[in-house]
C-alpha cells in the first residue's frame, strides 16, 4: 500500500514489546480524567504512540489549549482543521485507498460534534478516551493512522 506522496513518512517505528507496552498504558491511564491540553484524547493517543515508538510527540503539546473552544484556535492557527491534520503530520500520510486494514495499536479517527474529531488507539476494540472523564467508550470510525505507517481512510471525511 503506498503513501500520498506529498507528506513525508516520519521515521517513528514500534519498539520490541510494543503490546505489552501499550496493554500497561491503556492499564495505567484508565482512571485518569481527561483533562484538555493534558489528558485528553489527543494527548492520551499520542502518548500511546510515544508508549509503543519510545518517542516523546506529545510532550510538545502539553498545556497549549485547556479547552475544546482553545484546541480548535490552536488548530486553526497552525492550519488544520481537525485533530487528524496534526496527527498525520506526527504519524504518517494517508493512504489513496480506501481498504480498511486497522491493526492493533493503530490510531484511529472519529468526527465529532465540535468539528474537532476524537482520537483514540485500536486494542482489541476501538478505545477512544471520554473528553471529560476517565475510561473509554467505543466509537465508528472515520479514519485510521499505523503507527510507523499510513492512515487508512476508513469513510467519506467531507
Amino acid at each position: 500500500m503506498a503513501c500520498h506522496p506529498s507528506v513525508a513518512r516520519p521515521s517513528i517505528e514500534r519498539l520490541p514489546q510494543w503490546d505489552e507496552r501499550l496493554r500497561n498504558y491503556v492499564e495505567e491511564t484508565k482512571e485518569v480524567p481527561r483533562v484538555w491540553g493534558q489528558t485528553d484524547c489527543a494527548l492520551w493517543s499520542i502518548g500511546a504512540v510515544d508508549t509503543m515508538c519510545g518517542t516523546d510527540l506529545a510532550g510538545r503539546y502539553v498545556g497549549l489549549w485547556d479547552s475544546p473552544a482553545t484546541a480548535g484556535a490552536y488548530l486553526q492557527a497552525n492550519g488544520w482543521r481537525t485533530l487528524l491534520d496534526p496527527v498525520v503530520e506526527l504519524v504518517g500520510p494517508v493512504l489513496e485507498a480506501g481498504a480498511l486494514h486497522v491493526a492493533l495499536g493503530d490510531l484511529v479517527y472519529v468526527p465529532t460534534d465540535d468539528g474537532l474529531g476524537g482520537l483514540g488507539v485500536l486494542y482489541g476494540r476501538v478505545i477512544l478516551p471520554h473528553h471529560d472523564k476517565a475510561g473509554f467508550r467505543t466509537v465508528f470510525l472515520e479514519a485510521a493512522l499505523r503507527v510507523g505507517g499510513c492512515v487508512v481512510p476508513i469513510g467519506d471525511r467531507r
